[in-house]
């Protein structure tokens, strides 16, 4: 069987930095022999979550736009790449944007208890986040992380410390580690495990 991949650039900056090590990770992935394909989030017309509760005693999200169109096929992939950069010690509105929207998935699975993931989907779904920043400071990745736990949750993967499945890298070399991750992901059991790479040099926009 096929494996499908999504990749989800969270930046509004096309062709960037961030966008194209999402790209080499989907061409490492697509190599292997994954149906890949990416969404960019910034092409696509969704609004914030209002804050309604709404969906706490529907089960549904009563804004009808581009978001439940994307959430869905986060949910139906068998690998779902997240990248996005650091603005601001955080993931971009964009993204975050999404996340929230995605109350309803939450609300499914732990008020209404009307979504159930087996355990063997949950051991064979995998996710990745792909980050990159300009600042050199040690924690300029620490506050994406609870953002990429939410994420985990609705979407059934399995749970991990914060050092696996990610690729947190300052430029310039993101080339050369990203493509090996794209393919290594179609062929282990177990996460990749990668620690952050720090590069303080050539940086540019992300």
């Amino acid at each position: 069987m096929t494996v499908s991949v999504i990749g989800i650039s969270g930046s509004p900056h096309l062709h960037g930095n961030t966008e194209t090590l999402l790209d080499n990770f989907l061409d490492g992935a697509a190599h292997s022999g994954a149906d890949v394909d990416k969404i960019i989030l910034s092409s696509m017309k969704y609004t914030p979550c209002r804050g309604c509760n709404a969906c706490h005693k529907t089960g549904e999200c009563i804004v009808q736009d581009d978001a439940e169109l994307i959430i869905e096929r986060i949910m139906s992939c068998d690998c779902l790449a997240v990248a996005s950069p650091i603005y601001t010690m955080g993931i971009t509105a964009e993204l975050k944007g999404l996340i929230d929207r995605a109350q309803y998935i939450w609300a499914q699975k732990f008020i209404l208890k009307t979504r159930y993931y087996p355990d063997e989907l949950i051991r064979r779904h995998k996710g990745v986040f792909i980050s990159t920043a300009g600042l050199p400071w040690e924690n300029v990745f620490d506050a994406a992380f609870p953002s990429y736990a939410a994420i985990k949750v609705y979407s059934f993967q399995q749970r991990d410390s914060r050092g696996k499945m990610c690729l947190m890298l300052h430029f310039p070399r993101s080339r050369l580690f990203s493509t090996p991750l794209g393919s290594n992901i179609m062929i282990t059991s177990s996460p990749t495990i990668w620690t952050p790479i720090r590069e303080l040099r050539g940086i540019r926009r992300h």
